[in-house]
């Protein structure tokens, strides 16, 4: 069997939730084929879908030594790294691509997703800043190429709330409501979000509409309502934790989403 044939027909495997299969092919032609980046990019990506990260890490790391700026691998890697509290090594390998012509808008994401994580990780509040600044920037160029995709939307949120610039964060969110109408369990995440920010910003009126939105369009789907809900509420906890203040707000969550899910 080709290359290419292994590498589609495991693609395909992957996608259909047998990434055991997928492995066992990529170790194959490994075999046959010797160190490939795209086999070793591919193979990464199942063994990080398969929990195996050490493994995935050096994957990716295979298949770089292999072609360095491999888009695959990358991006691969970047993911186990911010994911790691390695976000610096995440944001060198990611502009790296960029300035070599190969940023789409995924590309774009992974790096603005990194430039956040690497502002949470550093106490230098002018450096937090910084970082915050250019992963939102790096988000909107996300944006622009890619359309309205909902988890460049969530982290172009939180780059915008980090930097408290509430009104943009609000219409952001509300603005790609009216933009993505499916998949429904998409609409309930931007719900949830919008719902956070405005028990976070004391605007309970707001918050009420929104709850019974989110009732409403979770009403088909319960499972997907009740799985947001109870990371909205854990979420919620963490903060009541962080600031007396907060605890008056996170008991209204707690309400709203009682009410939500029954």
């Amino acid at each position: 069997m080709k290359k290419e044939e292994r590498l589609d027909r495991a693609a395909r495997l992957l996608l259909e939730g047998k990434a055991a299969e997928a492995e066992k092919i990529l170790r194959e032609a490994l075999g046959e084929h010797g160190s490939d980046p795209d086999v070793l990019a591919l193979l990464g990506r199942v063994l990080q879908e398969r929990k195996k990260f050490r493994e995935a890490e050096e994957g990716y790391r295979a298949a770089l030594r292999g072609e360095g700026d491999h888009p695959g691998a990358v991006r691969g890697l970047a993911s186990i790294l911010v994911a790691t509290e390695r976000a610096d090594e995440a944001v060198v390998l990611l502009r790296n691509l960029v300035e070599k012509g190969k940023g789409d808008a995924g590309v774009w994401r992974d790096l603005g997703v990194a430039l956040c994580r690497r502002a949470s990780e550093t106490r230098d509040p002018s450096e937090r800043l910084r970082f915050y600044t250019e992963g939102g920037e790096a988000l909107e160029r996300a944006l622009g190429l890619g359309g309205w995709d909902t988890n460049t939307v969530l982290s172009l949120a939180g780059s915008l709330a980090a930097r408290e610039e509430r009104g943009k964060v609000l219409a952001l969110l509300e603005g790609a409501l009216s933009k993505i109408e499916e998949p429904p369990a998409d609409r309930l995440r931007i719900l949830g979000d919008l719902l956070l920010y405005q028990v976070m910003w004391d605007r309970l009126g707001e918050a009420e509409k929104t709850a019974r939105t989110m009732a409403r369009e979770g009403a088909g789907d319960q499972v997907a309502l009740r799985r947001i809900a109870t990371a909205l509420a854990a979420q919620a906890r963490a903060m009541a934790l962080s600031s007396p203040e907060w605890k008056k707000r996170a008991a209204r969550m707690a309400d709203l989403l009682e009410g939500m899910v029954g």
